[in-house]
């Protein structure tokens, strides 16, 4: 079996919207963009076995909702939850199955 790193790369356009006062908020968004992975394959020429890079790219769909606790006029803390979707079955992504996660963050002005 051949094994490799599988790099990839998210691209979204991702129009939200925030809501809730000056302690708590939350924000609800949905990404459109383009998945762009690379990994490597085995390939068999006349005299040899070669590795070589294979890129693709594809459309993808994703959900952001994120809670967002205020703890002075230009600070806060951040708990997202996301999901992320590929709709076409190739490689790694069959039967329209989905990535799920969360992220814990800070968020501040710098000015």
């Amino acid at each position: 079996a051949l094994e490799g790193t599988v790099n990839v790369s998210d691209v979204f356009l991702a129009p939200g919207y925030r809501f809730g006062d000056n302690v708590y908020r939350l924000m609800f968004s949905i990404m459109t963009g383009i998945k762009f992975y690379e990994y490597p394959e085995l390939v068999q020429t006349d005299e040899a076995f070669e590795i070589q890079l294979r890129a693709e790219s594809l459309f993808t769909t994703s959900f952001l909702a994120t809670f967002e606790y205020y703890f002075d006029r230009k600070s806060a803390f951040t708990l997202s939850l996301y999901q992320n979707q590929v709709w076409e079955d190739t490689d790694f992504w069959v039967d329209g199955r989905a990535a799920y996660g969360f992220s814990i963050g800070f968020i501040t002005s710098l000015y």
